[in-house]
């Protein structure tokens, strides 16, 4: 009989490519079950995805309680709950938790049924965007440091932010480092989703097309990516999908609305996505400068245009330039300076020849790919195990 793995992630599972491409790969060897949170009534509690099945808590108190921290530590504790009641009496084998958040729920229940524990570090937790020096966020931290040595194994998603939990947050031994990448065996894209939304939009598919794909908030500066179109050169424009922040919508919806070059399209899941980005001219890295979260950021969507083998315009953050300037695969801009974003934009567009070369992508997906990060997590488990 297969041993279990029962993932837990704090989002509905379906934009989260990590999640489903970590999970996909264990199902080969285990049974795997990812337990997460209702984001919408249009949620189901049970269902699967890409072959694995998902279970979604409804939090009772999520619509209901105003967003402070006194709202959200109310909704945390109801997931606390509902997460312990539901894994109390399943056998556990292995507990993969998703990010900090994740793993505090369920490590003293995974403790008491001497299951393996997973730390999936996909952020530095308490440095992302918007997190200040405050009496919660120190407690996060505290709590990290606790959990860090008292789990099976930790997982971190690049070697940037592996060094800073073994340097500065005490791990004791450097974590292990699974690239958020795609796989190299993709399904073959055939039917352009993006060249039909814009021809239902009555938008003409002989502009240039720059993509962002991911979340839409200030704390990507996607505010600024859209201020700076104005400075591209004619017959390109901006599409952008993805969701946008809630506490931002009305915001950010604005500023598209005022730049006719500006496309907009509500998240696809990650199955589908590839049928919009295969068919754009160049894709978005755009990251704030802010945290040391993004800093060392080196985000899925950096791979995921580079396999779809178009040019890339990246923040001017070490692991995106690393990337980018190595495989010399596009240009590089300061990210709070739309004038900057522009001229890389423009100088990708006015020499695109110099970046569409089919044998540069061809040697970095052999070189880089989610095969051989699936057979280290694999190879992982396979050790703790023992």
């Amino acid at each position: 009989m297969k041993k279990i793995v029962y993932m837990v992630v704090l989002n509905n599972v379906i934009y989260d490519a990590r999640v489903l491409r970590e999970a996909k790969a264990l199902s080969r060897k285990y049974e795997v079950q990812i337990l997460g949170i209702k984001q919408s009534e249009t949620d189901l509690t049970n269902h699967k995805v890409s072959g694995i099945n998902i279970h979604l808590f409804h939090l009772l108190t999520k619509n209901i309680l105003p967003k402070n921290n006194l709202g959200w530590s109310i909704k945390y504790l109801e997931f606390i709950i509902k997460a312990n009641l539901y894994l109390v009496f399943k056998k556990l084998d292995f507990l993969h938790a998703h990010n900090l958040n994740a793993l505090l729920p369920i490590y003293f229940l995974g403790r008491i049924k001497k299951a393996k524990i997973i730390y999936d570090s996909h952020e530095l937790f308490t440095e992302m965007s918007g997190k200040k020096n405050t009496l919660i966020n120190r407690l996060w931290f505290r709590i990290e440091k606790f959990l860090l040595n008292r789990v099976n194994i930790v997982i971190a998603a690049n070697k940037s932010r592996a060094d800073i939990m073994y340097k500065e947050y005490g791990a004791k031994k450097i974590p292990e480092v699974i690239l958020n990448i795609p796989r190299k065996q993709q399904k073959i894209v055939q039917y352009n989703k993006l060249f039909k939304y814009l021809e239902e939009n009555n938008i003409s598919t002989d502009n240039k097309i720059v993509i962002y794909q991911g979340g839409i908030s200030k704390a990507r500066n996607i505010d600024v990516l859209i201020k700076s179109v104005k400075f591209w050169q004619p017959g390109s424009l901006l599409f952008l999908i993805g969701p946008i922040l809630s506490s931002e919508k009305n915001e950010l919806e604005q500023l598209i609305n005022q730049e006719a070059r500006v496309i907009y399209h509500s998240p696809v899941n990650s199955e589908v996505l590839p049928q919009y980005t295969k068919f754009a001219d160049v894709g978005i890295v755009i990251y704030a400068n802010d945290c040391r979260n993004n800093y060392y950021c080196a985000p899925n969507k950096l791979y995921e245009y580079i396999f779809s083998s178009i040019p890339v315009c990246g923040s001017n953050l070490p692991e995106i330039k690393k990337v980018i300037s190595k495989y010399k695969v596009g240009e590089i801009f300061e990210d709070s300076n739309p004038k900057s974003i522009a001229r890389a934009i423009n100088k990708i567009l006015s020499n695109y020849e110099n970046y569409n070369k089919k044998e540069i992508y061809t040697k970095i997906i052999e070189e880089v790919n989610w095969e051989k990060q699936a057979e280290k997590l694999l190879n992982i488990y396979k050790r703790i195990t023992g």
